[in-house]
């Protein structure tokens, strides 16, 4: 009776172990997932490497499943250096030449608005200026470009 007992006990124990490890999975999923979003919606990862390491493998399956890459706030400075000359070192836009601010606009709303005017389906203003340029980058530099400028703050 008494063996009986002991091993009830223990496979109870063994039970809520295996409850408290699928739960602690299913909270690190959680989290990961969260952190990956805001990864990709600001295009930087956080610097605590406990994360990298426990988020890596869901980063990882995050970008394959979704046929994506993480816009690097870094290379879209430098791809927004063919536009400041217009748009102002910071994004500030220029009323004078009218062009609008572009500093803390929406990735998704830049990335259409890019689009749009490298397509043709945009011809407003100075379209027809930008069109040239936007025909050179690649979905990843539009990418890129739309992330820092959404980094630089809110649009006023």
């Amino acid at each position: 009776m008494k063996i009986v007992a002991f091993l009830s006990l223990i496979y109870v124990v063994i039970l809520l172990a295996i409850g408290a490890s699928k739960l602690q999975k299913e909270n690190n999923y959680k989290r990961c997932k969260s952190v990956v979003s805001a990864a990709v919606a600001t295009g930087r990862l956080p610097k605590d490497t406990d994360i990298h390491k426990k988020c890596s493998s869901y980063l990882s399956f995050y970008v394959k499943s979704n046929n994506r890459k993480i816009a690097s706030v870094e290379n879209g400075k430098k791809v927004y250096n063919k536009c400041y000359s217009c748009h102002g070192h910071k994004a500030e836009g220029n009323s004078g030449m009218g062009a609008p601010a572009l500093a803390g606009q929406h990735s998704w709303y830049l990335v259409k608005q890019i689009e749009y005017i490298r397509d043709g389906k945009r011809t407003s203003g100075r379209s027809k200026m930008m069109k040239s340029l936007f025909k050179k980058l690649s979905e990843e530099e539009i990418q890129d470009v739309s992330k820092y400028l959404r980094s630089l703050g809110k649009c006023k």
